[in-house]
């Protein structure tokens, strides 16, 4: 509905336009494509007496960012969206992930700026795998989530690149990127896929498992149990 009154608005600003001048209807489709919220403007066409009908393709949210006490929904391109939350927002039933960006480019988080730093980047291609990858109901269980991909190009076994903050104290270790495409990475679809046998597990496991982490970079992950591991039996 926001979008809306945008595209309303921005329109009501144009001075009178006649259907028969070419000029007028390439106006409607330059200012349209002007909107951070559009992506591609298709056909206008006239309607008799005094319309016209435009087909706008829309940006889609992926994730969001914060600026000061604010939020911004972000597309997949990068493009910072209009219209400020005081939490972070929701699409299509679930609720978009923060993407933490750099204390350099904080400042630019906001809308119809372009967010093209390592992180920003790379957090929106995680976001985007698991908008891709995970399912419905695997989204309830993920909740709120936090996507810090600041170090996701210098992953190696002791850092664990992209980290994903949960609800209840709980982090997943993610890796690269996927838009890294780093040889001997694991497909995005298995580390989707280990982290939702992981949020299952702490659901409706035989036991649950109670975890704050899982590293869901290798064929088998590792689960760390909420208090760390047990400790192993003295020996009589």
């Amino acid at each position: 509905p926001r979008w809306e009154a945008l595209v309303s608005a921005t329109l009501a600003q144009l001075p009178p336009l006649h259907p028969e001048r070419a000029e007028d209807l390439r106006l409607v489709e330059d200012t349209l494509l002007q909107l951070p919220i559009v992506a591609a403007v298709g056909e206008t066409r006239v309607l008799w007496p005094d319309g016209l009908r435009v087909a706008i393709e829309l940006r889609q949210p992926v994730a969001c960012v914060r600026s000061g006490d604010v939020y911004f929904a972000v597309s997949q391109e990068g493009i910072v969206l209009p219209g400020a939350w005081s939490t972070p927002p929701g699409h299509d039933g679930k609720f978009l992930p923060l993407v933490v960006l750099e204390d350099e480019v904080r400042g630019a988080a906001w809308e119809g700026n372009v967010l093209d730093s390592a992180g920003a980047h790379d957090g929106r291609a995680v976001a985007a795998a698991l908008e891709r990858e995970l399912a419905a109901d695997d989204w309830i269980r993920l909740g709120r989530a936090v996507i810090d991909a600041r170090t996701a190009r210098v992953t190696s076994v002791e850092e664990p690149g992209t980290v994903l903050l949960l609800e209840g104290a709980r982090r997943i270790y993610f890796g690269r990127s996927p838009n890294l495409d780093a040889p001997g990475e694991l497909p995005v679809k298995n580390n989707c896929a280990s982290l939702a046998r992981a949020l299952r597990l702490a659901e409706s496991g035989e036991p649950p498992v109670d975890w704050e982490m899982v590293d869901v970079r290798w064929d088998v992950p590792e689960v760390l149990p909420r208090g760390g591991l047990p400790k192993p039996a003295k020996k009589k």
